[in-house]
Formats: C-alpha cells, structure tokens, sequence
C-alpha cells in the first residue's frame, strides 16, 4: 500500500493487518508539518511502516541537488519513528556527474547508522571524495562546501526547484572564476589519473551547467557584446560536453542528445528541453498538483 497523495492521512477507525506495507512518500518545504503529524499517526497504527523519500531535483536533474544536510536528519527522522525501510529516489541517469554518488554511498551509511554524529558524516564525505577524485579531492570538497553554503542562503525549495531557488545566483556570478580554478587545479593534479580525472570531468561539466542557468540572464542584460557573445559559445561548448557524455535535463524524457538537434544550443539552458517538458516553476520551486500532472505526462 502507497500513502501518497490524498491517501497520506492515516486512516482513524481502521488498522493496516499484519501483513500489510504501508509506504508513506515523504513531501517537502510547506508541508512538512503536515507530513511530520502523518508520520507521527502511521507509526502508531502499523509496525510495518517504509518510507519513500525523494532525494533529487525530478525537473532540473543536472543540477546538483544540495539535500546533503537534510539528508542526514531525514534518515534519522524515520528511524525515531520507527521506519523499517526507505527508498531514496533519486538520478540513475547522471552517473557521476553531480555528487549523486556521493549521496548514494551517505544513503547507504545513514542507512546503517542513521544517528551518526555530525563528525562522522563530514568524515564520511572526504573519505568518499579521497577515493573518487584522487588526489584532487581537496579542491572537490571545496566546491562541495560552496554549493551548501550557497545552498544554506535560500532556505526551503523542492525537488521541482530551477537552480535559481536552490543557489544564491550572486555566489556564482562572483565566484564562478574561483570555482573554475578548484577545477582546474584538481584536473592538473590527477593529469595522469584517468579514473578520478574523468570523475572531476564530468562534475565540471554540471557546475559550468549550473554556473550558465544562474548567470545568463546577468551577462546578456549587464555585459558587453563581448561578453554576451563569448557567455553564447560557453552555451554551445557545454552543451556539446552533455550531448557527448548522454546527460539528463529531466527525469522523464531521454538524454540530451536524443533531441540536441531540436534545441538552440547558444540560448539559456533553461531552453534545452522541449517546450512541453518546460516548467520554470513557482516561487519556492514546488509547482501545484495540476501544474505538475501536465509536466509528468509531457503535455505542452
């Protein structure tokens, strides 16, 4: 049985049997309260209680998600609860490219230990990154740590939310040059590691992503024509890394390059869906329930 939607409330004057799952799917930002008091009314009446949570942005899935503090008290939540099992949904379809195996590996150890300290989650991070970037792990862990602090300004988004509601855009007109930088100076330090170069790579590729939503609109509004020309051809050279590594822009259609012909390469990346799959969203990133059934099935 699937809690979800107007089936969420815990039923009042009837008890699941012994031999019924009840997966609950976990919502986020404004209804959280309400959630919590849903949680609360399950775990009393049924001790087969599975969690279904959502660990990923589903409309804008190149970006990185920054769910990484949240993830950890989520975990913790429903093991006071009383939660037997939990499925994060979260990107089979950008492998590497976006701290997603990061997050994948930190699921698995909450899983084990869902009231690990505070220390031991950091801990668990560098190691991570020790083994995945080589010996360019330092300059990746400072980019992680840019993308929460940027993230830690915003507050509460959903996992519908464009990059502009979960990063401080000033951050990366600011600091983008810096961030480069971290970039390449990890690549140059793993030059002769193919394995974790090509990790760094790959996440290269989602941050000038990123970089290029969040600052777009700055450079064509603010900037010369030099810079508006040369922010075009950054467009079209990202575009060509996605196509060639087979990225994903959204959970529901297929990679980037099943339909690159069709899309303005040179145009905001917010432009490189198809129109019908386009959403930019409500001002906290959570689209309503009418809004969202039009996106889910493809209609324009």
């Amino acid at each position: 049985m699937l809690a979800y939607g107007h089936t969420t409330d815990a039923p009042t004057k009837v008890k699941p049997r012994d031999n019924v799952i009840v997966q609950l799917a976990e919502e986020c930002c404004d209804a959280n309260k309400k959630f919590m008091s849903q949680l609360k009314a399950w775990s009393e009446i049924t001790d087969n209680l599975y969690m279904w949570d959502y660990a990923t942005d589903n409309l804008y899935y190149y970006s990185t998600f920054p769910n990484f503090d949240v993830l950890k008290e989520n975990i913790k939540t429903f093991a006071e609860y009383g939660v037997k099992g939990v499925y994060e949904q979260g990107d089979c379809s950008n492998s590497g490219a976006k701290f997603e195996d990061l997050e994948t590996y930190l699921i698995a150890k909450l899983l084990e230990d869902p009231y690990m300290i505070d220390e031991e989650y950091d801990a668990l991070i560098n190691k991570y990154m020790k083994g995945y970037y080589g010996a360019g792990w330092e300059s990746m862990r400072a980019y992680f740590d840019f993308l929460m602090e940027s993230s830690n300004k915003k507050g509460h988004f959903g996992l519908y939310a464009q990059p502009g509601y979960m990063y401080d855009e000033a951050d990366f007109i600011q600091r983008g040059a810096e961030i480069e930088a971290l970039f390449e100076r990890a690549e140059a330090q793993v030059a002769d590691d193919e394995v974790s170069l090509g990790h760094i790579k790959s996440l290269h590729t989602s941050f000038s992503y990123m970089r290029l939503f969040l600052i777009y609109n700055h450079v064509i509004n603010t900037g010369t024509a030099k810079e508006r020309n040369a922010l075009r051809e950054d467009c079209a050279k990202v575009f060509d890394a996605m196509v060639q590594e087979r990225r994903c822009l959204i959970d529901v259609i297929g990679p980037l390059s099943d339909y690159a012909g069709s899309v303005n390469s040179k145009n905001h990346p917010k432009n490189w869906t198809p129109s019908g799959h386009r959403y930019e969203g409500a001002p906290n990133g959570m689209p309503g329930s009418d809004e969202l059934g039009d996106f889910v099935y493809g209609n324009s």
